[in-house]
């Protein structure tokens, strides 16, 4: 349970990164329309080149972080879901099954 904390504050944090890269990508964007020469474009498109790898690595990091979580939750659904019907007589599901089978039991 610890590691899902830790990874849920990882993500959390490359939310927070993602956000400040985006904000900085869009005034870095802005000062490229309103430049004046050349040059002064060049220096803010090299600029950008950095952040935008950087941002991708974050979300593409984040991203299978999550993707790791909706697994492990989708497994202890399914686990869950297992052990009750294997072991839990008082399931809804495992009790219909056997209404069925004694109410109409096989003929050999």
């Amino acid at each position: 349970m610890q590691e899902f904390f830790k990874d849920v504050e990882i993500v959390k944090q490359n939310i927070v990164v993602i956000k400040n890269a985006t904000k900085t990508i869009g005034d870095i964007n802005q000062q490229v329309l309103l430049a004046t020469t050349s040059e002064r474009e060049a220096e803010l498109t090299s600029n950008l080149a950095p952040i935008l790898a950087e941002t991708n690595k974050k979300a593409a990091f984040a991203k299978a972080i999550l993707q790791k979580l909706r697994d492990e939750t989708e497994k202890q659904k399914v686990s869950r879901f297992t052990h009750s019907l294997t072991y839990s007589p008082t399931h809804p599901l495992t009790h219909s099954l056997t209404q069925v089978e004694v109410n109409n039991p096989k003929l050999e």
